[in-house]
This record gives C-alpha cells, structure tokens and sequence, in this order.
C-alpha cells in the first residue's frame, strides 16, 4: 500500500505533483566501505548501498523531477573514539 501511494507521489505528471519541480537531496556517507577493514563488512555493505541508491536517485530523479541528488563523504575525522578502535 505504501508503495504504491509513493508511486502515484513521485510520478511525474502523477496526482499530488504540484507545478513546482526540482529539489536537493544531500546524502552523507562516509570512506570506510573504500579499502576493506577487519570486521566491518556489515558497515562497508550498508554503505557501498547508500551510495548506489544515491547515484541512480541522482540520474532518475534528476533526468524526471528535476531533482540533484549530492553524495559527500568525509573522510576519517582524527582523534575520535571510532578512529581509536579502528586503527591498532
């Protein structure tokens, strides 16, 4: 059911679409999935996701509803307590 309500939302000459069109959609993921890390594969998999779904948001929902879609990822941020755990 919800699927299908969020069909009719997103298609472009669909019920509910207002007269405006565009948006900006900003995901943030992060570098880990990049090199392979001891015990992180879960990690790494959710995010090697993210960003796929993040590309192809970018080329549908920017070619249909004119809508940019950006992935940033930072890169480790020194002296916090994950980077503790992760580097030996």
């Amino acid at each position: 059911m919800t699927m299908s309500l969020r069909t009719q939302v997103l298609k472009k000459d669909g019920p509910r679409r207002n007269s405006c069109s565009g948006g900006f959609i900003l995901n943030i993921s992060a570098t880990l999935h990049y090199t392979a890390s001891w015990y992180q594969i879960h990690v790494s998999a959710a995010k090697a996701t993210f960003d796929a779904l993040t590309r192809n948001f970018a080329l549908e929902w920017g070619t249909d509803y004119e809508i940019r879609v950006i992935g940033i990822a930072p890169g480790p941020i020194g002296d916090t307590i994950g980077m503790r755990k992760l580097v030996p």
